[in-house]
């Protein structure tokens, strides 16, 4: 269970925004010759968050699925957010270009990251299930509806152990980040819904909300989870939006990673309102930057990173280390790997004309069960859970911190990154975005 908590409410934030009283002004915005970032003076008011908010002109809804109209005033404000945000997502395209990822890391071992964690954050919470020595109660053989009642009842009391200072009730929270397992819903996952265990933490996870309520709530699945599961566990207290959320949205055209994002507000403590509009609104700004990022974009790993991820599963397999990188290595891939790529570039063959396109392949799936290939809109496809992404074109599958990076994963900040993070991992690009529309959509 992937869980941040954002803001809480002890915490106060104050933001000063320039708005522009005409949005027609804003199509063409672009930096000045400074390199600044600025709008039209003279479509440029002051107006501050609460002048904002204080004007009539806006129309929030509360309980009801969403505002007929967005006020104008909130989506220009927005809108200018979002400029300077689409800026600083080409500037990081061109640095990703010319001066790559950073490969210094802050720690390769996960006991450092940890310990970092723990010097850094004011409260770290164990896993989900920690939570709750009672799960074993739980578990798919037993009726949905008795398992959500036992669920509710162990949230009531649920003892919470913090890493910082050994026992803590979670502090009250703003927003709620999370991302629930995928498997139940997922084809991969065969969707055997609530037959899967691991939807037990779904349950979990919603009955803690529910006990602590959160304003505003974000939750991430796949884009075949169905919404209909969380309007009937927490729709009383909840106002929710679904959206269909994926990278190239927000301008990482280089992977596939169609997601279902819900944003459920609390129907007694806060307003919402038209949050599809506004997200809509939001990505067009992403997409009137043009370009984005391409599959031979993420090629980012330096000759030391990859003589090192050669020599890590050379080690694996007893062979000699080397001391430049090899050629190809499809040598290091096992039998069934092996088998698997000739069945994909015979698919290939078959199949796509383009060759402008990178063919790239999924060694991780069987090609006669699940085709994981480079998609016909040139993408990568998908992460999942230990992928191994193969790359006709480099001889080499592609090395965690270029997964990170097609994933908006700060390699610099988060140390050295593993396929099982990438996979399990929401695109940072993509809930960011969400974030920010979530938090303009609602008061």
């Amino acid at each position: 269970m992937e869980q941040m908590e954002l803001l809480s409410e002890s915490e106060s934030m104050s933001v000063d925004l320039q708005i522009c009283s005409d949005s027609e002004s804003l199509k063409s915005w672009s930096p000045d010759e400074s390199g600044s970032e600025s709008l039209p003076a003279s479509d440029m008011p002051d107006i501050d968050v609460d002048q904002a908010n204080a004007t009539p002109v806006a129309n929030f809804d509360t309980g009801m699925a969403g505002a007929k109209q967005w006020p104008e005033i909130t989506m220009i404000a927005l809108s200018r957010i979002l400029s300077q945000a689409v800026e600083r997502v080409h500037k990081a395209f061109q640095e990703l270009l010319l001066c790559k990822f950073t490969t210094r890391a802050v720690a390769k071992r996960s006991t450092l990251q940890f310990n970092l964690l723990m010097g850094r954050s004011e409260h770290v919470f164990g896993d989900i299930r920690d939570a709750f020595p009672t799960l074993e109660m739980l578990g798919p053989d037993r009726p949905v509806a008795e398992r959500w009642a036992l669920a509710k009842r162990a949230a009531a009391n649920v003892p919470r152990i913090c890493r910082c200072h050994v026992a803590c009730r979670p502090p009250p929270v703003t927003v709620d980040i999370s991302g629930s397992p995928c498997q139940p819903w997922s084809r991969a996952g065969q969707k055997r819904r609530w037959t899967d265990g691991r939807s037990d933490l779904l349950l979990l996870w919603a009955a803690l909300m529910l006990k602590h309520e959160p304003p505003v709530i974000l939750h991430e699945n796949v884009s075949g989870f169905p919404t209909s599961v969380l309007e009937d566990l927490m729709q009383e207290k909840y106002v929710i939006h679904h959206l269909r959320v994926e990278p190239h949205h927000v301008g990482f055209t280089c992977v596939n990673r169609p997601r279902v994002y819900s944003v459920l507000v609390h129907r007694s403590r806060a307003s919402v309102a038209d949050i599809p509009t506004v997200y809509h609104f939001a990505t067009s700004f992403f997409n009137s930057v043009g370009g984005g990022l391409s599959i031979r974009d993420c090629y980012i790993g330096s000759v030391e990173e990859t003589l090192e991820e050669e020599n890590f599963c050379r080690r694996a397999k007893g062979l000699d280390m080397v001391q430049t990188p090899s050629r190809s290595w499809e040598c290091l891939l096992t039998e069934q790997q092996q088998k698997y790529l000739a069945k994909y570039r015979e698919t290939w063959q078959q199949c796509r004309s383009d060759k402008e396109q990178e063919p790239v392949f999924d060694l991780s799936q069987n090609p006669a069960r699940f085709l994981k290939m480079t998609t016909k809109d040139g993408r990568l496809p998908t992460f999942r859970t230990n992928t191994k992404i193969w790359v006709d074109g480099l001889s080499r599958w592609l090395l965690p911190v270029e997964m990170a990076a097609a994933m908006a994963m700060n390699y610099g900040v988060l140390g050295q990154p593993n396929r099982q993070q990438v996979g399990n991992g929401m695109h940072v690009a993509n809930c960011g975005v969400m974030l920010a529309v979530a938090l303009a959509c609602t008061r």
